[in-house]
């Protein structure tokens, strides 16, 4: 599913931000990915995306593979 973050505070922001630094990561067990090329390899690796953020006007599906959007 596609939805509009309007807000710093959104829980999917703070954990982003969260996921920015080595205690961050090592507390939540997940890590941040940023750009195409390596979303397109943790796919392709068969790792599960849990969010993808992009701005708006931009395509979701423009990391070169077909993203669940449910």
């Amino acid at each position: 599913m596609i939805s509009e973050i309007s807000t710093i505070k959104d829980e999917r922001i703070v954990m982003a931000r969260e996921l920015s630094t080595s205690s961050g990561r090592l507390k939540n067990k997940k890590i941040l990915l940023e750009g195409k090329q390596i979303i397109n390899w943790a796919l392709q690796a068969g790792k599960e995306i849990e969010h993808v953020f992009f701005c708006k006007g931009n395509n979701p599906n423009s990391v070169g593979v077909r993203l669940r959007t449910d």
